[in-house]
């Protein structure tokens, strides 16, 4: 429980260490132009780069679902279509027989 204790002492005095020292630093630290920075400016083009692909790869696979779904319609209706052809046939040869009976 002691130790407990003081090491939450420790750690509260070094907190207040940190900040004693960040605190005179920090409008150096606004004051950066970061855009003027090369790593960040290479940092920013590679980040532009992956959004236009990601973009490019939803839109891909948006018209690639978009493409399957309208197959998918004509296939079925090609199908009801033919089931209807069938059936009609069908129709038409069981009259037809059982008109030849009698």
């Amino acid at each position: 429980m002691l130790i407990n204790i003081i090491l939450f002492i420790i750690f509260i005095f070094s907190l207040g260490g940190i900040i004693f020292i960040i605190k005179p630093k920090l409008p150096l630290i606004s004051n950066l132009d970061l855009s003027q920075v090369p790593q960040e400016k290479i940092a920013q083009v590679k980040k532009d780069l992956l959004d236009k692909k990601i973009d490019r790869q939803i839109i891909e696979v948006v018209h690639r679902i978009r493409i399957k779904r309208d197959n998918f319609k004509i296939n079925t209706k090609n199908i009801f279509l033919r089931l209807k052809d069938l059936s009609s046939n069908v129709v038409f040869k069981t009259l037809a027989f059982f008109r030849k009976k009698k």
